[in-house]
């Protein structure tokens, strides 16, 4: 897969006057092209990823920028890693990725449909292969115990983002609970 590419045009300050993608379409940033702006000397090629739109005008990132948004990309990562970890709940792992989630509420909306109680005894395997005995409400409580780390490690994101994104994101949620 290719990546888009646009040569931007710009001034004696570094700031983007003109741009003109690789399909041969010319942007100004204000107004229309010029003498000044089309046969500009200072040509120089950039990824559009490194392209933003500020108030109508087209500029590159700064480096600053670019730096705090490799931070957000990298925090991104982590927090949804997070997100996906096992966990601990009645003191046995619990795989929580999507097929695992989709497999546990399957087991509550069966138990649900058939009418069973909260204390129907069911074997379950778990992440290490070892069976457990699981039941429809401890099974809410690992589907309980995966939503309130995600709202941990959510809250963590936000509270790194709000305090400006300047350190690297570390994500010290709880991942062991007890009902």
């Amino acid at each position: 897969m290719s990546e888009t590419i646009a040569i931007c045009y710009l001034d004696d300050k570094d700031n983007v006057v003109g741009l003109k993608y690789d399909n041969g379409i010319f942007k100004v940033n204000e107004g229309t092209p010029t003498e000044k702006t089309l046969p500009y000397p200072y040509e120089r090629i950039f990824p559009t990823n490194f392209l933003i739109v500020d108030n109508g005008a087209v500029r590159v990132y700064t480096t600053e920028e670019l730096a705090m948004q490799g931070r957000i990309e990298e925090a991104e990562r982590a927090r949804n890693k997070a997100i996906n970890e096992p966990i601990v709940v009645h003191g046995e792992i619990w795989k929580m990725n999507l097929r695992d989630r989709n497999n546990i509420q399957d087991g509550i909306d069966e138990a649900a449909m058939n009418n069973l109680p909260d204390d129907y005894k069911q074997d379950w395997i778990m992440a290490d292969g070892s069976i457990f005995i699981a039941t429809p409400l401890k099974l809410k409580q690992v589907l309980a115990a995966y939503r309130q780390r995600k709202k941990q490690i959510y809250d963590h994101y936000i509270a790194w983002l709000s305090a400006g994104a300047i350190e690297d994101y570390h994500c010290d949620c709880n991942n062991e609970f007890t009902y």
